[in-house]
């Protein structure tokens, strides 16, 4: 997933710097791009209208955005907005950081708020800062070049109050952006005067010291980090992509375009340009305008699948992510096969269901646990607004007193891929045999008992194996009742004896259930039945046993 935590620098002098060369371009990027609905499908929201909105960020249910006049709150997914106690200053930078708020700002250095913005408490760090980061522990920021300290990279370990000088990737350029992947510190910098020693820089040390990657002598403006995905956007050339840690990098275009956000959500790529938002589902390989053309677009950020798009003049607009996506689901949280016992199989059903506008193509099919597991089919399609089923196997080829499980995963073109669902099950061999199976006690008189033996026999596959049955009941008390009521079988080869009493109470056929309860197995039952006749009727005179589905269980008759 996204790394959330990403925050990029968006200064509205920098944006100047390339303000002129939209009209340059803007003949070319109809031609690439169908724009008629530029606008159509999004909307603006009420916060920070007509303003500059530099940074967009998620804590728990609020959203919060840096802009030119301040910060802003909502806590209705961003259809409404209100200013946060901090509404002077031109913020740079908006994250969660630690259980709280923190917004860096361009002059105003870094204020904290653990209140949901309501207050804010003054760092003691006070540079022009264009760019922050959180690892949940530690806050980075950066700043601009052009004054004594400036151009480096701080980092503080106790919510702001006090400041470490941090290792500087390139000595008087703009740490333009910060991000962090797992433990690693990532910076983009600013080419300087003359174009020249920015690029790309990584440190894993916590910044104390940093290695510049391949990609150099560039001017980067912000740098989104997906996994093993590093997407760093350029001044003037679109977007390079690395997935090997920096060592090697592929130019994504397009090249009409200056690109000031980016965000990864699966394959799908999203760039905010000089010329609104433009998107790829493919990795790079083509792109789509998603709308806004005309605004400059500093800011972009995803959550509770819509993606909000920050403007330079014209506040913060959003819009369902569906339109542009495939959105996965699946109709169950886990899929549960209960008892399959071992040698027989069992197919279960899911539904794959797809929100998004977008064929969803999932090409990826895979149980990491393999032995028993499997799906029938190992990719699949999904229309827009579309489901399809898919079919889940267990077939175990081995008993286990244990629940075996599974995580499914799911390589698709939906944000979020890969997507998981776990499937679990218990392998039963039926480890006790029964002799007989049901039990068929003929007449009885009434008030008289009629006692049958039935053989218990353990022969698990499994050596070695002992099995407890906590419970041995009649689930029909007045007119059955068994000893012992529990038991414990141990292999090789144990055998023991249920003694099943017929007592009847009343005249007619009678019937139940003698049920051995041993989990995590579903229970075995023995069936019995009787008929109970009026005393001085004479009952037919047992016989020495009495044959049922194959096995032969003798009796005793005991009078009461």
């Amino acid at each position: 997933m996204l790394d959330q935590r990403l925050s990029v620098s968006n200064r509205m002098q920098m944006f100047a710097r390339h303000l002129r060369s939209l009209a340059c371009v803007a003949p070319l990027m109809l031609l690439l791009l169908d724009v008629s609905s530029s606008r159509a499908q999004w909307q603006q929201t009420n916060g920070s209208s007509g303003s500059t909105v530099h940074s967009i960020t998620g804590a728990d249910t609020n959203l919060f955005t840096g802009t030119l006049a301040g910060v802003y709150r909502s806590s209705d997914h961003g259809i409404t907005w209100n200013v946060t106690g901090f509404f002077n200053g031109d913020i740079s930078s908006v994250l969660q950081h630690a259980n709280g708020i923190v917004a860096s700002s361009y002059g105003s250095g870094v204020r904290f708020s653990t209140d949901n913005g309501a207050t804010w408490s003054l760092s003691n760090i006070a540079y022009h800062l264009i760019s922050a980061v959180s690892d949940g522990v530690n806050l980075y920021v950066g700043s601009e070049d052009g004054c004594p300290d400036c151009g480096n990279v701080w980092r503080s370990s106790d919510i702001g109050a006090t400041w470490t000088l941090m290792g500087t990737p390139a000595v008087g350029h703009d740490i333009n952006c910060l991000a962090m992947n797992g433990s690693s510190l990532w910076a983009g910098v600013g080419g300087g005067f003359g174009g020249t020693t920015g690029g790309v820089w990584s440190s894993a040390d916590g910044g104390s010291t940093w290695t510049p990657t391949s990609l150099s002598n560039v001017n980067v403006q912000t740098v989104a980090i997906n996994g093993s995905n590093i997407c760093a956007s350029l001044s003037s050339n679109g977007i390079q992509r690395s997935t090997d840690n920096g060592l090697t990098w592929k130019w994504l275009g397009p090249s009409i375009y200056t690109v000031y956000s980016i965000i990864q959500l699966g394959p799908a790529i999203y760039a905010g340009t000089n010329s609104g938002v433009i998107y790829s589902n493919d990795t790079g390989k083509t792109w789509t305008s998603a709308g806004l053309t005309g605004s400059a677009i500093l800011a972009l950020y995803s959550s509770n699948n819509y993606l909000y798009a920050g403007t330079s003049t014209n506040g913060l607009w959003y819009r369902p992510l569906s339109d542009l996506v495939p959105i996965f689901g699946v109709n169950v949280p886990a899929v549960d096969f209960s008892i399959v016992q071992e040698g027989r199989s069992r197919t279960d059903t899911v539904m794959i269901t797809n929100r998004g506008k977008i064929p969803l193509i999932i090409s990826s099919i895979v149980c990491d646990d393999t032995i028993g597991f499997s799906t029938v089919q190992k990719s699949l399609w999904v229309g827009p607004l579309d489901s399809a089923q898919l079919f889940i196997r267990f077939a175990p080829p081995y008993s286990s007193l244990t629940r075996k499980s599974t995580t499914i995963r799911f390589t698709d073109n939906a944000p979020g891929s890969p997507h998981l669902l776990s499937a679990g099950c218990y392998a039963d061999t039926r480890e006790i045999v029964y002799t007989p199976s049901a039990v068929d006690f003929g007449q009885a008189t009434v008030n008289t008992a009629i006692v049958r033996t039935v053989a218990m026999l353990f022969d698990p596959i499994d050596t070695g194996l002992h099995l407890y049955v906590p419970s041995i009941s009649s689930d029909n008390p007045g007119s059955f009742s068994v000893t012992p009521t529990s038991d414990t079988l141990s292999d090789p080869h144990s055998r023991d004896t249920l003694r099943i009493t017929f007592h009847p109470a009343q005249t007619g056929p009678v019937r139940g259930n003698i049920v051995i309860r041993y989990p995590p197995f579903v229970p075995d039952t023995v069936v019995v039945t009787g008929v109970g006749v009026a005393p001085g009727i004479p009952v037919a005179g047992p016989t020495n046993s009495v044959t049922t589905t194959g096995f032969t269980a003798h009796w005793t008759p005991v009078s009461g």
